[in-house]
Formats: structure tokens, C-alpha cells, sequence
């Protein structure tokens, strides 16, 4: 193992595919979806266009990570989704604690599951368009 590999939960990931998955999900998610989304009303119809933003930037950052990555590009988009999803959890409870309302803690739960689930479909799908076509997950 050189500098440009480190080993998470078992699994050797790659540094620079890492770290671009998450830049490109950071971008998105936090930068166009939360802050588009404190523009837009809870109610109105373009929250809809805000919840599509999310889920397009944790995918796209699950599949920059898959692409990049020589092997386990599934883990690879699995963890690009986890640090993007807690920073996009910090901004809400933060959000949610600057307009003195309640945090639903389930549902901030419910937002990490569903990016990690997000960011692993976008490692499945960079797999396939890898360089290096080998199995999804290997240790």
C-alpha cells in the first residue's frame, strides 16, 4: 500500500478517486441542492427540482468515484455518499436550529441511509463504465 491507497473498513481505496467522488457530490448536494434549497419554499413545487439536485449530486459523486477507481467501485461510491451526507445533516440541523424549529430526527437518519444508498448506486453504475471492468467489490 503507497500514499495514493489507504485501506477503510477493510477496503483499499483509492485517494484521488475518493476525493474527486467527493468533491464533485460536495458541489452539488451542498452548493446548488441546500443552497437552492433555503430558497425554496417547502411547499411549492420547485422543492421537487431541489430534491432532484440532492439526489443527482450523490449519485454523480458515486460515479466519478467508480470510474476512477482501479477496484471496489462500489465501496468507492459508498464512501464519497458518507462525508457529503453528514455535512449535508450539519447543515440542516443548523438550519433547523436558526429558524427555532424542531429537528426530525428521523428523517435526518433517514437522509444519511438514503445518500449512502445513493452513492453506492453510483459506484455500481462508474463500475461499469471503469476502465478496469472487474468485480464491483473485492477486499
Amino acid at each position: 500500500m503507497d500514499r495514493t491507497t489507504f485501506k477503510l473498513f477493510g477496503y483499499q481505496v483509492e485517494r484521488a478517486a475518493l476525493l474527486r467522488g467527493c468533491a464533485v457530490s460536495t458541489i452539488v448536494v451542498l452548493a446548488l441542492g441546500v443552497g437552492v434549497g433555503t430558497l425554496v419554499d417547502e411547499s411549492s413545487n420547485l422543492s421537487i427540482v431541489v430534491t432532484a439536485l440532492i439526489t443527482v449530486g450523490f449519485i454523480s459523486g458515486g460515479v466519478v468515484a467508480g470510474v476512477l477507481s482501479s477496484k471496489n467501485h462500489i465501496a468507492h461510491g459508498t464512501f464519497t455518499a458518507i462525508p457529503v451526507g453528514l455535512l449535508a445533516v450539519a447543515v440542516q440541523l443548523i438550519r433547523r436550529v436558526a429558524t427555532d424549529d424542531a429537528a426530525p430526527w428521523l428523517s435526518l437518519v433517514f437522509i444519511m441511509f438514503l445518500a449512502i444508498s445513493l452513492g453506492t448506486l453510483g459506484g455500481v453504475i462508474g463500475g461499469r463504465f471503469s476502465q478496469t471492468r472487474r468485480s464491483l467489490m473485492q477486499r
